[in-house]
């Protein structure tokens, strides 16, 4: 007689058993990944914040030893009298490469003679890295000397070169900077900031913010009082979600897209108000 036939079992999962385990991998995956992902979003934020916090710093060291007054960048007047050549040194209204250090001459005596004697400018800050924000492509630091890397932080992205030239008055024409712009920060140097000021109200008066993308100079928001163009834009450094500010109290604060115009415009009027200084008409529009 033949022995019975013992019933045996595959080693395995049944088709059931695998849609069960799949169900559960993809429900668990719904429920961490985007928790991963605000985390991550959240780690670039506040390592914006403290990009933003090291400019601050370093602003303010500047501050103390040059008059309690901030970098300068408030571009030239357009209509002179005479043919008197614009400030060479202005290059944009966000220009933060004095931070970093830039070439510069010293005059010294040598025996019975005086000579220019090239230097470069003392550092502010130490990284720079902390002119850029981690949710974006600026990579400051491409060139291959350390002491060229200033040149890549006179702009900011989409940062205009200006070119004066006279004809009865000088004019100008934009073109794209070169090197390419690596600064992801706007600075509020047009309007000459200093701690010298009377009446400023250091809570609402800005120094420096993450690039939203914007131009802050058009007529439309500073004369027609039409705000729309400020409104973050998916090409912000933090998209639509808000962004850094930093305050000249010296805080860095993130503000939330839903405040962000009202915050931007109200450290701009700020400084209008106590330097009673107001961007010419021949400036709208450069960014």
């Amino acid at each position: 007689m033949s022995p019975r036939r013992v019933g045996t079992r595959r080693a395995g999962f049944t088709l059931v058993e695998m849609l069960v385990v799949i169900g559960i991998i993809v429900m668990l995956a719904g429920i961490t990944l985007p928790a991963i992902f605000r985390s991550q979003v959240s780690a670039r934020e506040t390592y914006c914040k403290n990009n933003l916090s090291q400019i601050g710093k370093g602003l303010f060291s500047y501050m103390v030893n040059w008059d309690r007054r901030f970098i300068a960048n408030r571009p030239p007047a357009l209509v002179t009298s005479t043919r008197q050549i614009p400030d060479p040194v202005f290059t944009s209204f966000d220009d933060l490469s004095p931070l970093w250090g830039v070439p510069a001459a010293r005059f010294e005596r040598k025996g019975g003679t005086f000579r220019y004697v090239p230097v470069v400018t003392e550092s502010y800050v130490q990284d720079v890295r902390a002119f850029n924000c981690p949710t974006t492509r600026d990579v400051a630091g491409r060139l291959k000397e350390r002491t060229e890397w200033w040149k890549e932080l006179r702009y900011k992205r989409d940062g205009k070169a200006l070119t004066f030239t006279w004809s009865s008055g000088y004019t100008f024409t934009t073109s794209t900077p070169t090197p390419p712009p690596q600064l992801s920060y706007e600075y509020a140097g047009e309007f000459n900031p200093s701690m010298q000021y009377i009446g400023i109200n250091s809570n609402k008066a800005w120094l420096a913010h993450d690039d939203d993308s914007n131009i802050e100079n058009t007529q439309a928001i500073l004369v027609n009082k039409d705000y729309k163009g400020l409104e973050l834009t998916s090409k912000s450094n933090h998209g639509k979600r808000g962004g850094n500010m930093l305050f000249l109290d010296g805080r860095v604060q993130w503000i939330p897209s839903i405040d962000w115009v009202r915050h931007v415009i109200g450290g701009i009027r700020e400084w209008e108000t106590v330097t009673t200084w107001s961007m010419p008409s021949g400036y709208y529009g450069i960014p």
